[in-house]
């Protein structure tokens, strides 16, 4: 990955003390502002999607993923940040968008790219965390082998190590739980969501059920996919965010359409005040998600009162 300086055109040596204002368009810099707040509150933005100023002038489409350094006291001493250039990325834009999901040429001329096999992907989940895993013992042995005084002089690069590494398995779970489950192509979408919802229960102390009867007939792979992914959004929200006692998924079809509702009694929120770079911002991916495969998504929510995420789509209507 390019670093960010040479990926805006400035040398190292130009970008240190450089303002952060310097590379912001005019139009960003209140999103930017309500950004760092959260960060300053412990909360890490992940993949916020956003736009730089490259040093001759260009606008960059970038991913922004920034988490807080803390020192020894918890106190937030600095940022470790991940910059990800995706001009021209084969996804719906962002810029053009009248609508989440962006404008009906974008969305007809993406497709999303093919994934590797089960077999493929339950490699490459373990060989990922377990790299992810011995690299954070490497470094607490480091840590730990290290006197009070050259503990005390590279402290800080410890823990912007940490918070990188933090970072990337992260966004290896995120990468990871996008790859198809092998449950979904051999079962279906209601076999697929149960596998899920148990791995997650494993880990959480929240209850969760699922619900519901195969698709027969099946909807296409691709809807199933989609459908399959908006779930994971949401329970991600419900387990990691709404801090939720209960989730719910029920999965209900009729001859005519299919019906995805995922529930939680969570702390909620309100659906007209997201702001960008929060957690809620994953209902806007859910939103492109559904649109893709010509779903209608709805979000019903507010403060205390839990969160609703319903989708339906019809089923393809074929002429006697």
């Amino acid at each position: 990955m390019p670093q960010p300086e040479r990926m805006l055109g400035y040398t190292a040596a130009e970008a240190i003390g450089r303002k952060l204002i310097e590379i912001q368009p005019p139009e960003l810099r209140e999103l930017a502002a309500k950004r760092r707040k959260l960060i300053l509150a412990g909360r890490p933005v992940r993949n916020a999607e956003t736009v730089r100023i490259a040093k001759d002038g260009r606008r960059i489409d970038v991913t922004l993923s920034v988490s807080p350094i803390r020192d020894g006291s918890g106190n937030i001493v600095g940022t470790a940040t991940i910059m990800r250039d995706i001009t021209g990325a084969s996804r719906p834009s962002r810029r053009c968008a009248t609508m989440p999901g962006g404008c009906r040429a974008c969305r007809n001329a993406w497709s999303p790219p093919k994934k590797p096999s089960g077999a493929n992907q339950s490699r490459t989940a373990r060989s990922v965390g377990q790299n992810l895993a011995a690299l954070n013992i490497q470094l607490n042995i480091i840590r730990s082998k290290l006197s009070q005084h050259s503990l005390r002089a590279v402290n800080s690069h410890l823990q912007t190590t940490q918070a990188l590494l933090e970072e990337t398995a992260a966004h290896a779970r995120n990468v990871m739980a996008d790859l198809r489950p092998p449950a979904l192509d051999d079962y279906g979408l209601l076999a697929a969501l149960r596998g899920y919802v148990e791995s997650v229960a494993a880990r959480v102390v929240a209850p969760m059920t699922v619900r519901g009867d195969d698709l027969a007939p099946r909807l296409p792979l691709d809807a199933e996919i989609s459908l399959f992914r908006i779930a994971q959004g949401a329970i991600a929200n419900a387990v990691q965010h709404a801090r939720a006692q209960r989730i719910e998924v029920t999965l209900a079809a009729t001859p005519e359409r299919v019906t995805l509702a995922i529930a939680d009694d969570g702390a909620g929120f309100d659906p007209q005040h997201v702001v960008a770079g929060a957690p809620e911002l994953g209902l806007t991916i859910m939103q492109e998600r559904a649109e893709a495969i010509g779903a209608r998504l709805t979000v019903e929510s507010a403060p205390g009162k839990g969160t609703r995420v319903c989708v339906v789509i019809d089923r393809p209507q074929i002429a006697p």
